[in-house]
């Protein structure tokens, strides 16, 4: 499933954000989740969106087909949405021993990568679940830290 847009002036974070609420107004049952996204603006303008299947086991696949999907496209930017899970550890702890989907202080955040020619941002929405109601998303907020990892690695290996 994808779409396309052509308009310059629209903002890919914003309009990944905004999606990502107008995808939450269709959900019913609190187990609901968003699909990972990948929005992309090519060298002429414009925007492509595409939902990407479950990536759970087969990460290195789906990173390799973003980063080839972005060439392809001429990409200038593209921002990659994901639900995760987040820990935020104390300054002294070891990250390598770290496994947030593990860790009791681990909260559930709707993940926004942005990528550009020349910045990388992250983003995180709190994901807000009660046992008797459909998830929904707090407000857009920094995400504290490196901008590193597989997607991030393969967004910018894709923008050209």
């Amino acid at each position: 499933m994808g779409a396309s847009h052509n308009g310059s002036a629209v903002d890919l974070l914003t309009m990944a954000y905004d999606g990502a609420k107008r995808v939450q107004t269709g959900f019913r049952d609190p187990d609901d989740d968003w699909q990972p996204m990948l929005l992309f603006r090519t060298v002429t303008g414009t925007v492509h969106i595409a939902a990407v299947p479950g990536s759970g086991r087969c990460q290195e696949s789906v990173a390799a087909a973003i980063t080839a999907v972005l060439k392809q496209s001429r990409a200038v930017e593209a921002v990659w949405l994901s639900s995760a899970w987040e820990v935020v550890p104390p300054p002294d702890a070891d990250w390598t021993a770290i496994t947030p989907s593990r860790h009791p202080d681990r909260r559930e955040v709707l993940f926004l990568l942005h990528v550009g020619t020349d910045f990388a941002v992250a983003r995180r929405a709190p994901i807000q679940r009660r046992a008797d109601a459909a998830p929904r998303l707090a407000e857009l907020d920094e995400a504290e830290g490196f901008v590193g990892g597989l997607f991030s690695t393969a967004l910018r290996q894709g923008i050209g």
